[in-house]
């Protein structure tokens, strides 16, 4: 593109020259005002040229890409929410850097956070600081006064603070006793030395918005690495009706990552086909799951690490094979993994489109996962629930691999849509308000009011309790 603009910019200048020229002709054309012109084009065409020079020397020793952001993680606990946050920071218009895209040599890492990247974002979890290339990371952004930020996580997998002991033994600490970083001309010391260093007052750290729900905690994020202000949203609206339901561990902030990086590869193509396309569950500050799979059209249900201790996503999975619920109860327990969840108890009928997604940290149940996991979480019928998600895990997954590139990422994305119908179905289930009082168990008695599944303001039919 360079190269193109100085042609024309000195082609024009040509141009002008020659014009000039061609006015020397003129019989009463004075001596003065052509040579006036012709000096006015002359530092016209020399201007250009040497402006053009400057831009060409500016582009020559700028290194190319150059990043905004430089996203340090651990792939195993951090891969989804940082490829998360680069995605809501690139739509504000920032590049961002981070390996499973942007990296094709191990041997140009640091050398690019080096000479490449403005700001480095280090999200800590449990492992961050015990990855001898986060390590190395570090060390190059504190060598190279780069401006760094910390975002502290919380949780399962979250950060816990490095103890002084640990820090004492960093080469204990860090995994391979920090080997690989002596290539690179990297001590412990240091390591030892930059670590303070991003542990201390002197790097700004922001923590994790826990007190959002789904998507919002790492939009809020973004505006706070930003500076921006943080303008509050109303609470997500859920549609009454025909939507793809995708359900994530609420309490795992890699599987919300993992659900919000899904839903924006394929929300667009089903607002092609649906009325309201997808809705995340964990956006949802109190889900109704049972309400939630009733309407939808299909579910998508993320499987992470702690799938199979979720509340919430064992109810998603439940309702989704059976449809049709003879009867069921809600508890409002304190916890927030259990709030708005139902207690089901199954009976045949029309199964709902059901898709389950797998990504690299979910692991497939055992016999003690029905033994003995189950009947300690489910509040309903275990053998039912063991029979719908034994149902369940007949249908073959779809492997989300969110450690990948962005490219591998979208193709499965792909297949997880290609599994979602093209026509909604008419749902046969017909469940049963029931009031909440704390968390005690309401009985159903006589003649029940059957919720409105149509949307068209009547009443869909009644079912006595004997005839459920």
């Amino acid at each position: 593109f360079g190269v193109n603009l100085f042609d024309g910019a000195v082609a024009v200048a040509l141009q002008l020259i020659l014009i000039c020229a061609a006015l020397s002709t003129e019989v009463d054309a004075g001596s003065a005002t052509l040579g006036t012109l012709g000096a006015v084009t002359v530092c016209v065409a020399l201007a250009i040229i040497l402006v053009a020079l400057i831009l060409a020397l500016y582009h020559r020793l700028r290194a190319r890409p150059y990043y905004d952001y430089f996203v340090c993680h651990h792939k195993v606990d951090a891969a989804a929410q940082s490829r998360l946050l680069k995605s809501l920071l690139a739509s504000r218009g920032r590049e961002v850097f981070i390996d499973s895209d942007d990296l094709h040599n191990l041997d140009t890492l640091f050398d690019t956070l080096r000479s490449k990247v403005r700001h480095l974002i280090v999200y800590l979890t449990r492992d961050t600081l015990s990855r001898p290339w986060c390590a190395g990371e570090i060390v190059t952004a504190h060598r190279n006064k780069k401006q760094t930020t910390v975002v502290v996580t919380e949780g399962a997998t979250g950060f816990e603070p490095i103890t002084e002991s640990q820090m004492g033994d960093l080469k204990a600490y860090i995994d391979g006793g920090g080997s690989i970083l002596t290539k690179y001309y990297m001590a412990v010391e240091d390591v030892k030395e930059a670590y303070q260093w991003l542990l201390s007052d002197a790097v700004p750290q922001v923590k994790l918005p826990v007190s959002e729900f789904g998507r919002r905690r790492f939009e809020m994020l973004v505006k706070v690495l930003l500076n921006l202000p943080p303008r509050w949203s109303d609470a997500a609206v859920t549609p009454k009706r025909d939507y793809l339901l995708i359900s994530s561990d609420p309490e795992d902030n890699e599987a919300t990552a993992s659900a919000a990086i899904l839903m924006m590869n394929i929300e667009e193509d089903l607002l092609g086909f649906t009325q309201h396309g997808a809705v995340m569950a964990a956006d949802l500050p109190d889900p109704d799951m049972l309400q939630l799979v009733m309407h939808a059209r299909a579910v998508v249900v993320v499987l992470s690490s702690r799938t199979l201790e979720s509340l919430p996503q064992l109810t998603a999975i439940v309702c989704s094979v059976q449809s049709s619920l003879k009867t069921f109860t809600t508890k409002t327990k304190t916890d927030a993994s259990t709030q708005g969840v139902t207690e089901a108890s199954p009976r045949q009928g029309k199964r709902r489109t059901v898709i389950p997604v797998a990504t690299p940290s979910f692991q497939f149940p055992t016999s003690n996962f029905y033994d003995v996991v189950l009947p300690n979480i489910w509040l309903g019928d275990v053998e039912d629930a063991v029979s719908a998600i034994q149902e369940f895990f007949k249908t073959i997954a779809v492997h989300l691999a969110i450690n990948a590139s962005g490219d591998v990422i979208r193709t499965q994305s792909r297949l997880v849509l290609s599994r979602v119908p093209r026509v909604a179905q008419q749902s046969v289930a017909r469940p049963v308000e029931v009031p909440v009082e704390g968390s005690v168990e309401v009985p159903v008695e006589g003649k029940p009011r059957v919720t409105d599944l149509d949307g068209d303001g009547g009443i869909d039919g009644d079912l006595t309790v004997d005839e459920l």
